[in-house]
């Protein structure tokens, strides 16, 4: 009897042990009692599946992140990028042609300086927007190119103070539009770059006015001389009378 009931303990915790090891414990006498684990999750297969989806979901996630670091510049943004490349198109235009038709050669020296700084500033601008959904324009535009266009009809003297003027003028608006960029852009590689270049507009336009100055100079010193000589003249006259 006493061995008897050992061999039916043995029997039920050799019964429960496989019963864990499935996962279900079956019941001979419930019809609908599973017999088989096929449609069960594993506890393997639910570790195989969660790690999965959280990196589908961070993979989503970062994707998202990235292409909004990239983004699209906003209006206000887009257009100063727009306006900034004609200007840097009409300075290496203008300083080309001022290799060409200036006569004086301090002329030519200032526009070699606008050619190099201008070509590199805008070659870093399209290095910038290229994947920020802006089509740069390739020349100069509008007010730019009426300026480009009138400049190429003078030569010599008169094409040298034209271009003074113009560099003087065109300086200006620059700095005036690269402070308020600096300030106030949203996407931080516009702002930076806007940062970066504003002291070196500054110092082009300083070069322009010098230049400009000494253009002006020895004209206006031609002028006093005639004028005093206008005033003489008519005194020597009446004396010798």
């Amino acid at each position: 009897m006493r061995h008897a009931i050992i061999l039916s303990a043995a029997a039920l915790f050799t019964t429960t042990i496989a019963s864990a090891q499935t996962g279900s414990i079956p019941d001979p006498s419930d019809p609908n009692s599973p017999t088989s684990t096929e449609d069960r999750a594993t506890p393997a297969e639910t570790r195989d599946t969660m790690p999965e989806r959280t990196r589908s979901k961070r993979g989503t996630s970062g994707f998202n992140a990235m292409e909004s670091a990239g983004g699209t510049l906003n209006d206000k943004d887009a257009t100063f990028v727009k306006k900034v490349a004609s200007i840097g198109a009409e300075e290496v235009e203008a300083g080309k042609l001022a290799g060409d038709q200036a006569a004086d050669g301090k002329v030519k020296e200032f526009a070699s300086t606008m050619v190099d700084d201008h070509s590199k500033a805008n070659d870093e601008l399209k290095g910038i927007v290229e994947t920020k959904g802006v089509n740069l324009p390739d020349g100069p535009q509008g007010a730019q190119k009426t300026e480009l266009d009138s400049l190429k009809s003078k030569k010599g003297a008169a094409f040298d103070k034209a271009y003074a003027a113009a560099m003087v003028k065109g300086h200006q608006g620059a700095v005036q539009m690269f402070t308020t960029e600096s300030k106030t852009a949203k996407d931080p590689e516009v702002k930076s770059f806007a940062e970066k270049t504003l002291p070196t507009l500054k110092h082009h336009l300083e070069m322009a006015q010098s230049l400009q100055k000494s253009l002006s100079g020895p004209t206006a010193s031609g002028k006093t001389s005639k004028s005093k000589k206008s005033e003489v003249q008519p005194s020597d006259t009446s004396g010798g009378g």
